[in-house]
């Protein structure tokens, strides 16, 4: 039961991860939240998390299915998770929605200014 738990979140991680990735990139954000891109620390911020979630997922993998089938089953598991978001992202955009919301520091007005 445990190792279903865990080959869960780490197929729900990476999905997450996938889809924070496919984000940091304007043209995807611009299709899915119809309004400009994330400004270059959030989307700094976007890529730093998925990386974590993707590399944090491989040992759920390996407590889950050993070595070397949980290394396999992680790359697998990326694949798919991978996979997934793209297709979303072809027919139904609108789905990664949740992941537009904004999240990591909040940039103000002063932190955003030009000096000049």
């Amino acid at each position: 039961m445990l190792e279903s738990l865990c080959m869960l979140a780490a197929g729900l991680l990476l999905v997450a991860a996938f889809a924070l990735l496919a984000l940091s990139q304007d043209r995807h954000w611009e299709a899915v939240a119809e309004r400009p891109g994330p400004t270059p620390v959030r989307r700094g911020w976007h890529r730093g998390i998925a990386s974590t979630c993707i590399t944090a997922t491989l040992p759920l993998c390996w407590f889950t299915a050993g070595g070397g089938m949980g290394t396999l089953l992680w790359s697998f598991l990326c694949f798919a998770a991978a996979f997934a978001v793209s297709l979303t992202l072809t027919w139904r955009p609108g789905a990664l929605l949740p992941f537009t919301t904004p999240s990591g520091p909040r940039e103000t007005e002063h932190s955003t200014r030009h000096a000049g």
